[in-house]
């Protein structure tokens, strides 16, 4: 009897055992998958993150390059005094040709009010019945009201499908008005927000390039001297789905926000796949847009529930089974997803590496020249202000040399600018072989125009002159020139010992008089200019 109850109180016991080990093996099962669930949730957003910075680091690139873009006409009006309308329609046709991204290129005259008839009477030799016209409330066209001043679209390519926009005034709607202002007044390429266009029913925004006769350095010069803007019209969506189409992570929702004015402004959503209003995102990302033209825009992103699925595995469900049925085997089984996961952080962590690598390879390209494979008007801003700086703490004299082609553009009318692109290449070239020092830099500052800078250099006489002959050296063959049979440059050259009186533009000033004083007696010669 005794023998029985303790036998039925040791089975008890067992049983009571049994179960605590089944409950504790059945919650450290459950802890383990969720532990492992949460892992692979932050893994997921980790990798969700990186697919939406590459997917924003391509759309900063296809903003880049189109706005570069529009330094090639802003140097085709630079280097002629009358740009017809043939030469803009032929340069835009190439650059519309290699940038589907552009939905127009415009020239917008500035045009005074006691010059209106005038040039409404001139213009109607090319586009007869060409008037200044504005847009009513009704969504029709009408001629404009009397202002002081008139922004009416003269050139417009592809004219075609967009005849109505010629001679509509940008400057009649308020919104583009106080964007013509800030980008005359302050000499900035600046972009407009979300607008909608007389030639075009669909959403777009608008980037000018003020255009002046000479270098005007303040307000009231830039407001007197302006002669109009270079535009490009870009569709939104297509800019924002051709950088999206050239990634692969796909099923994320995306939505394209404007913050420039401290509030978010939507420009556009888009789904990889259909909407569920009821399906709700674990996580979301918002990733800022480099400033670009005074716009400031940012990538709000959600994954889909397909995005999520697709990268979920069976591990958490499979270590929580595996430990209900055999909790001794957990602890191996716990292990090697350990080891996964390790392996699944390194992953990560080279595809990290792997994509900071490309933002470095981006960098450079962006700093580049995309013709002459040289440093570009951007970087040699940068570069400027990094050697005035170590000048002003060295107390060493700064010299710059501005570099112009001669007759570079009666070089393209007689030779095309096929053969054009050609001279440029080999004169960047040449000028990068023309400076031995590796602290000397070069760059291309615009059309057929090249700066150099040169650190404590006293005297950049000697340096100027070997850059010229080694330009004449190449015989690149120039029949139309006045000075010359073979390509030829006229070169500016100034110096300074920066101090806490003058200022980093007064360096670049002088060497651009002296690069005029060059031209002025006779070309093909350097001036050095000295106080």
């Amino acid at each position: 009897m005794v023998a029985a109850i303790i036998n039925l109180n040791m089975n008890i016991s067992s049983k009571n055992l049994l179960l605590l080990c089944s409950l504790l093996g059945i919650a450290l099962s459950i802890f383990v998958g969720c532990f492992f669930y949460e892992k692979e949730t932050r893994a997921i957003e980790m990798d969700f993150q990186n697919d939406v910075e590459d997917k924003v680091a391509v759309l900063e690139s296809e903003m880049r390059i189109n706005m570069e873009v529009l330094y090639a006409l802003k140097g085709l009006f630079e280097s002629s005094e009358d740009v017809s309308a043939s030469e803009f329609s032929n340069i835009s046709k190439q650059i519309l040709l290699r940038h589907p991204d552009i939905q127009a290129l415009l020239w917008t005259p500035k045009v005074k009010h006691k010059n209106r008839r005038v040039y409404e009477k001139h213009k109607t030799f090319e586009a007869p019945g060409y008037e200044i016209t504005e847009r009513i409330e009704q969504g029709q066209m009408s001629t404009a009201g009397e202002r002081p001043l008139y922004y009416p679209i003269d050139f417009i390519e592809p004219l075609s499908r967009n005849e109505r926009a010629l001679g509509f005034d940008l400057g009649s709607q308020r919104a583009l008005m106080q964007t013509l202002q800030k980008s005359k007044d302050f000499d900035q390429v600046l972009s407009t927000g979300l607008i909608n266009l007389v030639h075009t029913p669909q959403a777009v925004f608008l980037t000018f390039i003020p255009i002046y006769q000479g270098t005007p350095v303040t307000i009231e010069k830039r407001q007197q001297q302006l002669q109009g803007f270079i535009s490009g019209v870009f569709i939104i969506e297509k800019l924002f789905e051709r950088a999206m189409q050239r990634t692969n992570a796909a099923d994320i929702n995306f939505k394209l926000l404007d913050i420039s004015d401290k509030q978010e402004v939507l420009l556009l959503r888009s789904y990889e796949q259909e909407f569920k209003e009821s399906y709700q995102a674990p996580f979301s990302y918002q990733k800022s847009i480099e400033t670009f033209s005074g716009r400031q825009w940012a990538v709000y992103a959600q994954p889909s529930s397909d995005y999520i699925s697709e990268r979920r595995s069976m591990v958490p469900v499979t270590s929580s089974l595996l430990g209900i049925i055999l909790v001794l085997s957990s602890t191996i089984y716990t292990l090697a997803l350990i080891a996964r996961n390790k392996l699944v952080e390194q992953t990560v962590s080279e595809r990290t590496d792997a994509l900071n690598a490309a933002k470095k390879e981006l960098e450079v390209l962006t700093r580049t020249d995309a013709l002459t494979k040289i440093a570009n008007r951007r970087y040699f801003d940068q570069r400027l202000d990094l050697e005035w700086k170590r000048a002003v703490r060295e107390k060493s004299t700064l010299s710059v040399i501005m570099i112009d082609i001669d007759y570079f553009k009666l070089f393209n009318d007689r030779y095309g600018h096929p053969e054009g692109d050609f001279c440029l290449i080999e004169v960047a070239a040449m000028l990068q072989k023309s400076f031995s020092r590796s602290s000397d830099f070069v760059a291309r500052y615009g059309g057929e125009e090249f700066v150099a800078i040169l650190p404590q250099t006293e005297n950049a006489a000697e340096v100027a002159e070997r850059c010229r002959k080694n330009i004449e050296s190449l015989r690149i063959e120039h029949k139309s020139s006045k000075v010359s049979n073979y390509v030829s440059v006229s070169l500016g050259a100034a110096s300074l010992c920066p101090t806490g009186q003058c200022r980093m533009v007064d360096l670049v000033n002088r060497a651009d008089r002296a690069l005029y004083q060059a031209k002025e007696s006779g070309r093909n010669k350097f001036f050095v200019l000295t106080d």
